[in-house]
């Protein structure tokens, strides 16, 4: 089963998203994934590199809270999360070390406009992984997508793709399957 929930504008609140993470943590089976992606602003609320949060329309959302959300989900389910935002990467150090998930965080010119129609990051995301609709043999692992993503961007906004386990950045890049490890 595939559900996709777009929380878009004034949907986009604390609440909202609360609620479908945890209502998704009751749909999912074991090796079940959720894809969550995040494309606004982001505020740093404190001196450590994880006292991050995502600015929703109707609150703060801190990353650490984030995290231990995601890390309530069943065992064995996967998680994606793809964020373009100041301080993307900070919701890597709030997930379990040994947790099944993979983070793709980049900061991307324009990130700061939350209702654009699109994501630049995520149109390069796309046109790396599946240009012209069928997936790009050449981005075969998230270490490659690291690799192929940075390529061409300024040191300021290149991406970054941390994981749980190295196993994971082996993984076929947004894919039900994983690649033999």
């Amino acid at each position: 089963m595939v559900e996709q929930v777009p929380l878009l504008g004034t949907m986009a609140t604390a609440a909202a998203m609360r609620h479908e993470i945890v209502r998704t943590r009751h749909l999912l089976r074991q090796g079940g994934l959720l894809f969550l992606s995040y494309f606004g602003h982001s505020i740093r609320t404190g001196p450590a590199s994880t006292d991050v949060s995502w600015c929703l329309q109707d609150a703060q959302v801190p990353v650490a809270g984030l995290g231990r959300l995601l890390s309530r989900l069943g065992a064995g389910t996967r998680v994606v999360v793809v964020v373009d935002s100041c301080y993307a990467s900070a919701l890597g150090g709030c997930l379990p070390a040994r947790g099944d998930w993979v983070l793709v965080a980049s900061c991307a010119a324009y990130q700061t406009t939350m209702n654009l129609p699109s994501s630049e990051f995520l149109t390069k995301l796309e046109s790396v992984t599946f240009p012209e609709g069928r997936r790009d043999r050449r981005c075969a692992s998230y270490e490659r997508l690291e690799q192929r993503l940075q390529e061409g961007t300024a040191a300021a906004e290149r991406p970054r793709i941390m994981a749980g386990t190295p196993a994971g950045l082996r993984r076929l890049p947004l894919s039900v399957t994983a690649v033999s490890r």
